[in-house]
């Protein structure tokens, strides 16, 4: 993961002459219409649509996707962030946040999402009621594999047995953005030990 990550670190440039961060419902216009930033976050918290409401298009990018569902990453975040897990403030409550935008994806009218890869999205709230059932199923079974305390990594070898290397930092953040969300839920606890952070059933 740890190789992944200052892999990764190398494709991103620093921005030049600074940035300024968008704000949810910000408009751009453009020739013949404008876009509204739309605050879906995550797959990662700063993630944004952009919603042109004239002809229910939005742009999605990986908010929703067809056959596949965005991986809520492991992010860290600073001190005092209104998004950090209450019981490891360094990092981010990925999948509470991401069931959030989905809540409000759902509210949109829309006739069509245009997805970051994929094809085009004609029923959104479909999209959105499949993806709460599949975390609520998932978070049901953690419930009960937690009657035996485990670890993160040793849940996430139970459910991706044979993940290659690439592709462990997606499967832990994926085990340990439900593990967080039982924690906070309290459908679980969990207490530091010499292996790591192991978690129980409530």
């Amino acid at each position: 993961m740890d190789r992944h990550w200052r892999v990764t670190r190398r494709l991103a440039l620093p921005l030049a002459g600074g940035w300024r961060p968008i704000s949810p419902g910000q408009r751009f216009a453009y020739d013949g219409g404008a876009l509204e930033a739309v605050h879906l976050p995550g797959h990662a918290l700063g993630h944004t649509g952009f919603l042109d409401a004239a002809s229910g298009t939005l742009i999605g990018g990986d908010h929703l996707l067809t056959g596949v569902s965005p991986n809520p990453i492991m992010e860290p975040v600073p001190s005092g962030h209104p998004a950090a897990v209450p019981h490891a403030p360094g990092r981010a409550l990925t999948l509470g946040q991401f069931l959030g935008a989905l809540e409000q994806a759902a509210l949109l009218t829309l006739t069509r999402v245009l997805p970051a890869h994929g094809p085009v999205i004609t029923d959104h709230r479909k999209v959105t009621d499949n993806y709460r059932a599949r975390h609520e199923r998932r978070l049901g079974r953690l419930v009960e594999r937690l009657a035996r305390p485990a670890t993160v990594w040793e849940v996430t070898r139970e459910i991706y047995p044979q993940v290659d290397e690439i592709n462990i930092f997606l499967a832990v953040s994926e085990v340990l953005a439900h593990l967080d969300l039982l924690v906070v839920r309290e459908q679980a606890a969990v207490e530091p030990t010499a292996q790591g952070w192991r978690y129980l059933a409530q």
